[in-house]
């Protein structure tokens, strides 16, 4: 039976895409620099299903963590005739999901009144705002401050208002009470905590000696988690917020607030919700409802409230630091340079360095901040990112395009940068947590008194990609944590490497071939490599061993951990194409879904040059090729970021400027601020980030099994004997970030980019096409 046309036509499940829409706005948002305001605004007709609810817990967490606010522009009419054909929009969930990452809701678009120069329109309170209170949360309809009322209808909309149609009311919300306790902190770690959770302030009484704060967290719609929260007010002497009189005080005259000591806060949970929800989770935890939707939704409530203990449980964890000296004791064998855990061969989990430790109470407390990851950092710590990538070991590897007899690739190393990073961060730290991987620095408010607060390094590295963590404890003074992180930053763009060995160019296995033929090769090749007489002499090797980076590069980095399988087009594994069979979805390219999210946002070109098919010489050449442009491309400041079998990707980091288009009207138009705040817009600089892959000579086969390992620095790959009639291809791609303006300030050995947009980089940094050329009519003229 032959399908209909219409089922062949992929289409994108509308639970995945909305799921992914905000995964893309997510991953732009990333890229911004840290210190901006970041929120995403939807424009939707509303047509989407709601996702699964674990998979909305999860973005909704990562919304959260990233302080991201989603608003929806909902565009269309309420009310049309094609809703009997399934065209609905989702009201409540672009409602609850705006509440929950305190955005707003607009069903209407509202004109703006021209003449009101200087003040805040609807779009601006409602998108620019961020507010830490909601109005009503929970007891009142979430559209009650955004519906418009059917005086604002335009004219022409289809609305309809029936108050006798059950299903247009809301859902009466009972209160049940969950579970009080008290916690040994103070009040402002718990706010600053639920705040990063998601939570908004509902209200806030002082009766009399105490202070009650009732926050509430929109779980799910009509669903909401209270938590209040009271204590001493004003607080004791022992655990009052006091300005502070050390040399640490902000400039200026004006001291910072910092706490010390530990209080005691009393909280208490409660739950508003719709009574059958109520019901459900009353129920014996053992008993499984027949609908799955019910049971996830039950198991995932409790598994909430789970984290909630435990974020509690650490919040005092982490706060008994200034006032248990335990904490902050180092033994003497930490203090000489030994870590305190370390990690055994593919387990996460510290085992403590030495088993007769004399202070239990010190590696208990520091081994639970071992166990926490970075990404969660921000519910407890203050969190700062340095990118960076280590410069490479020289000279470079022998087999690095090429497999050798054995079928295997070497791997791009960075072990003497690496060394030379650690070894600064040991110096910079009191004391190792993890050889390698976690440092700890003591901040002291006086040389002669106990710590006060401390910070966490962390690196977090797939060599020679590096990203190091900086987490500061509550109550940090913000100009403290940015001078000191700016400090680590300025030490680690002066690291240098050691006594190095002279630069060799890499060289190739030989093959039998006559001199002449040798000769002709290298004269080619010479010729493509010799600079225009109007170029700069080729600069000499930096001894710099890191390369900062402003971007995050590691959250757009394209990582093939194999030859893909078919490089006429990218797998798209998020629901826009057919459901492969198991057989072809196990050769499927690791990291696919990665892969498919940034081919969604990154611009990328791929070229495919085709050479003749035959003899191994011919590979060794083309390996020769690759090795040359491999050198152009770090003459040109390109570093190595990622490297398996034979796979080679290279990143480097632009400046672009904005480009000058507002004409001389436009200037007019607008008055003297608007227009300096637009000029010092265009003058600032923003990065971009370029990838470059290059990919080891292709012979295209039905006929190719693949196996990839990098324990001992190489990569194995088995591949089966190509057929006699498989084309050898040169493949390589370039992926650039959309950024808006012009490239600026190149230096001359790659000058070729400057003053050019985004989107045309792609084709002059594929300029080397020309070595493609010669080569390639050497390969036919020997053949």
């Amino acid at each position: 039976m032959v399908p209909p046309p219409a089922a062949r036509v992929p289409m994108v499940a509308p639970d995945a895409g909305f799921v992914n829409m905000l995964r893309y706005g997510m991953l732009a948002l990333r890229l911004l620099p840290e210190s901006s305001c970041k929120s995403m605004i939807v424009v939707t007709d509303g047509v989407v299903a709601s996702p699964d609810v674990n998979v909305l817990d999860s973005v909704l967490a990562q919304l959260r963590s990233g302080t991201v606010s989603c608003s929806f522009l909902h565009v269309g009419s309420p009310f049309h005739p094609h809703c009997c054909s399934g065209l609905v929009p989702y009201v409540d969930l672009m409602q609850f999901v705006a509440d929950a990452t305190c955005g707003a809701y607009l069903n209407m678009i509202p004109e703006v009144d021209s003449d009101s120069k200087g003040t805040m329109n609807v779009y601006h309170d409602k998108f620019l705002m961020w507010r830490f209170q909601k109005v009503n949360c929970g007891s009142m309809s979430l559209m009650s401050n955004c519906s418009p009322t059917l005086s604002s209808q335009q004219a022409g909309e289809w609305r309809v208002s029936n108050a006798c149609f059950y299903g247009s009311r809301e859902p009466l919300l009972l209160r049940k009470k969950q579970e009080k306790d008290n916690l040994a902190t103070t009040l402002l770690s718990v706010l600053c905590c639920r705040l990063r959770e998601g939570y908004t302030i509902k209200n806030i009484n002082i009766r009399e000696n105490h202070v009650e704060v009732s926050l509430v967290l929109p779980w799910k719609n009509h669903i909401y988690i209270e938590y209040t929260v009271s204590c001493q007010w004003p607080p004791s002497s022992s655990d009052s917020v006091r300005p502070s009189s050390s040399p640490l005080s902000a400039p200026g005259g004006s001291s910072p607030w910092v706490y010390s000591g530990c209080g005691v806060v009393h909280y208490s949970i409660s739950i508003d919700a719709p009574y059958e929800f109520l019901h459900d989770i009353t129920c014996p935890l053992k008993k499984q409802f027949k609908s799955q939707y019910r049971q996830a939704v039950v198991s995932r409530f409790w598994t909430t409230l789970k984290n909630l203990s435990r974020s509690d449980q650490l919040l005092v964890h982490l706060n008994s630091f200034p006032s248990n000296p335990a904490t902050y004791t180092i033994p003497e064998s930490i203090r000489s340079g030994m870590p305190v855990f370390y990690l055994l061969a593919n387990s996460s989990i510290p085992v403590l360095s030495a088993s007769d430790m004399t202070c239990p109470q010190f590696a208990q407390f520091w081994k639970s901040i071992c166990l926490l990851e970075p990404s969660v950092w921000k519910k407890w710590l203050h969190t700062h990112r340095i990118g960076l990538v280590l410069q490479h070991d020289r000279p470079l590897p022998r087999y690095l395009h090429l497999a050798y007899s054995s079928g295997r690739f070497q791997v791009v190393q960075c072990r003497q940068a690496a060394a030379a990073l650690y070894s600064l961060l040991k110096d910079w730290s009191t004391f190792v947590l993890i050889e390698n991987h976690s440092y700890v620095k003591l901040i002291y408010r006086d040389a002669e008194k106990p710590p006060t607060s401390f910070y966490i390094i962390r690196v977090t590295s797939k060599l020679p990609c590096v990203v190091i963590h900086v987490a500061f404890l509550n109550g940090t003074p913000g100009y403290l944590r940015y001078k000191t992180v700016q400090q680590l930053k300025d030490r680690i763009a002066q690291l240098t490497f050691p006594q190095r060995p002279s630069v060799k160019e890499p060289t190739v296995r030989k093959v039998t071939r006559s001199a002449a033929a040798y000769a002709s090769a290298r004269q080619l090749q010479e010729q493509a490599q010799q600079p225009s007489p109007t170029q700069q002499r080729p600069r000499k090797w930096s001894d710099v061993s890191c390369v900062l980076l402003q971007k995050p590069v590691e959250k757009i980095l394209i990582r093939y951990e194999r030859m893909p399988s078919d490089f006429g087009t990218v797998i798209f594994p998020d629901g826009t194409m057919p459901l492969a069979p198991a057989s072809q979805t196990k050769s499927r390219t690791a990291g696919g879904g990665l892969l498919t999210t940034l081919s969604r946002y990154l611009h990328h070109r791929r070229w495919v040059w085709a050479a003749q098919s035959g003899a191994d010489a011919e590979e060794e050449a083309i390996a020769r090729v690759l090795a040359t442009i491999t050198k152009m491309r770090l003459q040109e400041g390109f570093s190595f970021a990622h490297s398996t079998a034979g796979i080679i990707n290279m990143v480097l980091e632009v400046q672009m400027k904005g480009e000058a288009c507002c004409g001389a009207s436009h200037l007019e138009d607008i008055g003297n601020g608007n227009r300096n705040e637009d000029e010092k817009w265009k003058d600032s600089l923003r990065p971009c980030v370029i990838q470059y892959v290059m990919f080891p000579p292709h012979t295209t086969s039905s006929n190719s099994k693949e196996s990839g390992s990098e324990d001992d620095g190489t990569d194995e790959v088995e591949v089966l004997e190509a057929e006699s009639d498989g084309e050898l291809q040169i493949i390589t791609e370039c992926w650039i970030e959309p950024q808006h303006g012009l490239v600026v300030n190149c230096p001359p050995e790659r000058d070729y980019m400057e003053h050019l947009p985004y989107h045309k980089l792609a084709d002059v940094v594929s300029r080397t096409r020309s070595i493609f050329i010669l080569s390639k009519e050497y390969l036919t003229q020997s053949s």
